[in-house]
């Protein structure tokens, strides 16, 4: 076993000082086995003559003379390294599988398999963890209780399609437990496993990708605005200027005062549209531009300019209380009036489903005022009392894609991007409400040099 030619050459050799086992448990066992008498099973690694491993199990026992003085030890030694390696293999083994398992578990992606019938075999801790449900729960599901948008009927075909093409990627949405949905990118397949039939499926979360296509989307679709309102403002700025000119020139030469009451009355009106004009491309333009010094009215005044009329048309009162003496803030102002305008957006929506009526009991309110709190800021409210949120959605309103909307009336991306924006300024943004009274959002703003 240890590799030498006779009993004679190894009769010359010393346990202990060639290194057939290391010093420490060698003496261990040899004090352990003068306390017992004997030791049976006990397993080591020996080194062979050419430097190999051997794996032994060793029983053995202190033979005394008549003194009780320990003159020998004798005992037998089996070889049991196969059953060793085959240990380590196992083992080896055990621990890939393991760190196979972990990994499949640590994946931020979804992965399944599941029968033909549709009947899921197996999910990830992913999988439990996007969609709220233990897995015990999933593996008593199907696809189509997972998949909103896999209907079950169409199981049959869409896997005679997966097993002609072998694979295949598509995108749907999930849905969670709570009733929540998400979109996911799934790449599935067909394979044959232990003369099974199978799908394995992987499916990824694409709520942030389709929120930065969106908001791509949003972007190159502000630069067609703002191209088109730049070539419109050429346009009209001529003839409009023209138009003021010339009523002020009647204003200052003529005397009757109704004509002259008409011609300020125009000036005024031609002001107004100008200032619309600059508004309009200022909030279309998507520029670079640094954090500048702003008023909190300022941005207020110019996103009213905007949708002031649209919702007076529908008989939303507007009570505005944004004290010019405000401490300035430092931001792009284009994208804090594009917050602006989307709270009053969602505010007009809120109360529409209040009372489509122009019954004079629909009011927004916008309120700012200095805040000292945890710092110096700017509190900016925009206040309806609309219908309110329902207290199990309201923590999601600033999720992407998430909206109580109808599909063809919104996206789920306003509040999320407008979050997005806030929280780029160094903000924060929040949002309360009581169902049947009000929904109030704050956005808080640092001032200037805080």
């Amino acid at each position: 076993m240890l590799g030498y030619a006779s009993f004679e050459e190894l009769a010359e050799r010393n346990l202990e000082e060639e290194g057939y086992e290391p010093e420490t448990p060698r003496r261990e066992f040899k004090a352990k086995l003068e306390e017992l008498g004997s030791v049976s099973g006990r397993e080591s690694a020996w080194t062979r003559r050419d430097g190999s491993v051997l794996y032994i199990r060793e029983n053995a026992r202190a033979v005394r003379d008549e003194s009780g003085c320990v003159v020998r030890y004798e005992g037998t030694i089996e070889d049991i390294t196969d059953r060793k390696v085959a240990e380590q293999e196992a083992e080896a083994l055990r621990a890939q599988l393991e760190l196979t398992q972990y990994s499949i578990d640590s994946t931020d992606a979804v992965v399944l398999w599941a029968l033909p019938d549709g009947r899921l075999i197996y999910v990830n801790e992913a999988a439990c963890r996007m969609l709220g449900y233990e897995r015990d729960e999933l593996l008593d599901m199907a696809v189509w209780d997972i998949d909103a948008d896999y209907p079950k009927e169409r199981r049959h075909d869409a896997w005679e399609e997966l097993k002609q093409v072998g694979s295949e990627v598509s995108e749907s949405r999930f849905r969670t437990k709570d009733r929540r949905t998400f979109p996911v990118e799934i790449t599935a397949q067909h394979l044959e496993f232990r003369g099974r039939e199978l799908e394995f499926a992987v499916a990824f979360d694409t709520s942030e990708r389709k929120r930065l296509e969106a908001q791509l989307r949003q972007s190159q679709r502000l630069e067609s605005i703002g191209t088109l309102a730049s070539g419109v403002a050429h346009e009209v700025n001529n003839p409009l200027t023209g138009i003021i000119n010339y009523a002020q020139l009647i204003a200052e030469r003529i005397e009757a005062p109704k004509l002259k009451e008409y011609a300020s009355g125009i000036v005024e009106e031609g002001e107004r549209v100008a200032r619309i004009v600059r508004n309009l491309l200022s909030f279309s333009r998507r520029e670079n531009e640094p954090h500048r010094p702003a008023r909190m009215v300022d941005i207020v005044d110019a996103s009213l300019s905007l949708c002031a009329a649209l919702l007076r048309r529908d008989g939303i009162e507007i009570d505005i209380d944004v004290p010019e003496n405000l401490p300035q803030i430092r931001c792009r102002s284009q994208e804090i009036q594009q917050v602006v305008i989307n709270l009053l957006t969602n505010a007009r929506d809120s109360l529409g489903l209040r009372s489509p009526a122009r019954d004079g009991a629909k009011r927004i309110d916008i309120r700012a005022r200095p805040l000292e709190e945890e710092g110096a800021w700017v509190r900016l409210t925009v206040e309806d009392n609309g219908p309110g949120i329902p207290p199990e959605v309201i923590g999601q309103v600033f999720d992407p894609f998430f909206t109580t909307k109808p599909r063809d009336q919104g996206t789920g991306l306003g509040l999320s991007i407008s979050y997005g924006l806030v929280r780029d300024h160094g903000g924060r943004m929040r949002v309360e409400s009581t169902p049947g009274e009000m929904t109030r959002f704050s956005v808080d703003l640092p001032q200037d040099g805080a």
